[in-house]
């Protein structure tokens, strides 16, 4: 039936080939969720390569611009934030990421 079809398509699309990341992505590579840190952090991932610019900000902090924008980066100094939990929010375009980071 129709619910057979759908979970097919979705194995298949699971399946293919992952060559570069799709079209109206962002994505964080490190740090990954949740991960413990200190200290200053490099904090990178990458877009689609149409995006001009990536904005990054941490909990409600203001907005800032990213270092490039196919394979982006920033710097962040994690002895500036409250120890606990903090959320970087990632935004490309009218998409926006959130990852949490542990500080310690």
């Amino acid at each position: 039936g129709g619910l057979y079809l759908i979970l097919s398509n979705l194995v298949y699309l699971y399946n293919l080939p992952k060559v570069g990341i799709p079209l109206d992505t962002v994505r964080v590579n490190s740090p990954m969720d949740l991960e413990d840190v200190s200290g200053i952090i490099n904090v990178n991932g990458e877009a689609d390569p149409s995006y001009n610019e990536i904005y990054y900000r941490i909990d409600l902090g203001e907005w800032k611009i990213a270092n490039g924008n196919k394979n982006w980066n920033f710097d962040l100094d994690t002895s500036a934030l409250n120890k606990g939990v903090n959320v970087i929010y990632i935004k490309a375009g009218d998409k926006v990421k959130a990852i949490r980071i542990n500080v310690v």
